[in-house]
């Protein structure tokens, strides 16, 4: 066994906690905000939803005033209605589906970082033991 100043061992596991509360926190930063995009997400769904509820509600009335209401043109209406909500709730979805998207690709990005970190600081300690116990030996 190969014996390390006690401050070389202490800066050793020091790095090691630095790095373990870095990944740590970057963690929980993520966690928050992909918590807090989820209720956004919520707000934006139920704000759009209000929206075209309002404009379903006002559409048969703009064309009976105009005696439009038993044409193909209220028909017309009713469809471009609904084309426009699909589109709008499907492209809310795309960019919230994004965001969460990125959050789990900057999970894996702290992860990666943390296992490389850690494995360079054990490496690194490695050798500093395989220095020590050659100098020992007289090598």
């Amino acid at each position: 066994m190969t014996w390390l100043d006690p401050a070389e061992v202490a800066a050793y596991a020091n790095r090691r906690t630095r790095a373990t509360n870095q990944y740590q926190i970057q963690q929980a930063q993520n966690s928050y905000n992909r918590g807090t995009t989820g209720a956004n997400q919520a707000t934006s769904t139920r704000n759009l939803t209000t929206q075209f509820d309002k404009m379903r509600t006002n559409l048969p009335g703009q064309y009976a005033r105009r005696g439009l209401l038993n044409s193909g043109i209220y028909a017309q209406g009713l469809q471009d209605y609904g084309t426009g909500r699909t589109s709008a709730f499907g492209d809310l979805a795309q960019r919230y589906q994004q965001q969460f998207g990125q959050f789990d690709l900057n999970d894996q990005a702290a992860s990666v970082n943390y296992n490389d970190t850690i494995g360079e600081i054990y490496d690194q300690e490695a050798v500093r033991r395989s220095q020590v116990a050659a100098a020992l030996r007289g090598f």
